[in-house]
């Protein structure tokens, strides 16, 4: 496993430690078990609880994964659903159109958020 992949598994681990159990568990366990699995309690992440996600060094697959978690788990209602779906989609396009347009090496990479996506798909 590469090491950014790994640095996601335990950037996910240390946000689901620290915030509301009930909002964890609405997860599936098999995620959970899959995160929790590939977490290396070596590696220490910190996360400065005053001051939001986005605005902190946590990798890019991490905030997708949860934008992905939030929207398939925790997400009340298909309109507001949709609305998070349609989001995330259009940023995907936007993202491959920059790399035809500007033949860079590709910001949207098969990797570990493809992985866990696909396993939440299955339970929603």
């Amino acid at each position: 496993m590469q090491e950014e992949q790994k640095r996601v598994y335990c950037e996910l681990s240390e946000i689901f430690k620290n915030i509301d159990k009930e909002k964890v568990m609405k997860i599936p366990i098999e995620i959970l078990e899959e995160i929790k699995k590939n977490t290396n309690e070596d590696v220490r992440i910190h996360i400065d609880w005053d001051r939001p996600l986005s605005e902190q060094e946590l990798s890019e697959d991490t905030l997708n994964i949860l934008g992905w978690i939030n929207v398939a788990f925790w997400t009340e209602g298909a309109e507001e659903k949709q609305k998070l779906y349609s989001r995330f989609y259009k940023n995907k396009r936007e993202q491959e159109e920059l790399y035809n347009e500007y033949n860079q090496i590709s910001v949207y990479e098969e990797g570990i958020f493809d992985k866990l996506k696909n396993r939440m798909k299955k339970f929603t």
